[in-house]
């Protein structure tokens, strides 16, 4: 898993919520430790 660096602004933190497309992206995005294929099954049941 890699990290990301914080943003240095309002307007930074902003577009970078803007590129996050999953919940992988979130999760990492703010260093929430998590089991990728629970996620990955969890949101497949969502989906249905």
């Amino acid at each position: 898993m890699t990290s990301i660096a914080p943003p240095e602004t309002l307007e930074d933190f902003d577009d970078a919520l803007d590129e996050l497309e999953s919940a992988e992206d979130f999760l990492t995005f703010f260093a929430v430790p998590f089991d990728p294929a629970v996620v990955h099954v969890n949101l497949s049941l969502i989906h249905l």
